[in-house]
């Protein structure tokens, strides 16, 4: 369930090596460096979801979690980073989400008020991530031939640096997979998920 994974992407606590979170670099060389990171961890937790289509809706529920997570991570280059997490859920726990949706006062039918209450579970289930960066530049052009600020008018290799904005998340399909349908354990998932009630609508 591709709509519980926030709620459990980002833990950053829990039983981890090394305990600074960082990654442990085995080779740490200018132009080449391989790291290790291992996390572990059951806990509980709020989460909020909430989605703006031709009705708006908004999720807000309690959860409980726990994760296995392995990591490596490769710098080639001094310019090119890749790290693939190998991530275990034992269970993901969804005990309680209340919902609320509405259609806007302009929506063709008026507007409307729904709730509805329901929980969500996802276990078993390995599944594997694949964060890319490259590093870039931007130079101002302003501080180039106005401000002067800035040195010359061509980069200098100290200017790249890696910028989160274009740091890249993938999930990685082949290398992922749902032990749960392997198991035919559907009846477990009958079990933590299912309404408490279904939509009403309060006006």
């Amino acid at each position: 369930m591709l709509l519980l994974n926030n709620g459990y992407a980002k833990f950053n606590h829990g039983i981890i090596l090394p305990q600074t979170s960082e990654f442990e670099y085995l080779v740490d060389e200018n132009y080449f460096k391989f790291g290790l990171k291992f996390l572990a961890d059951l806990g509980y937790g709020t989460h909020y979801r909430t989605t703006n289509t031709e009705e708006k809706r908004e999720i807000y529920g309690i959860h409980l979690y726990s994760i296995v997570s392995s990591s490596i991570t490769l710098d080639i280059g001094s310019f090119y980073q890749i790290e693939i997490e190998f991530r275990f859920v034992p269970l993901y726990w969804e005990l309680y989400n209340q919902q609320i949706m509405w259609y806007r006062p302009e929506d063709e039918n008026g507007f409307h008020f729904f709730v509805r209450g329901d929980r969500k579970g996802d276990f078993l289930r390995l599944e594997t991530y694949v964060r890319e960066n490259t590093k870039t530049i931007e130079e101002s052009g302003y501080k180039m031939i106005i401000d002067g600020s800035q040195n010359g008018y061509y980069p200098e290799l100290s200017d790249f640096n890696y910028d989160n904005d274009f740091k890249v998340e993938i999930k990685d399909y082949y290398w992922s997979y749902n032990l749960e349908d392997e198991l035919n354990l559907d009846f477990v998932t009958d079990i933590i998920t299912a309404d408490y009630y279904y939509w009403y609508q309060l006006f």
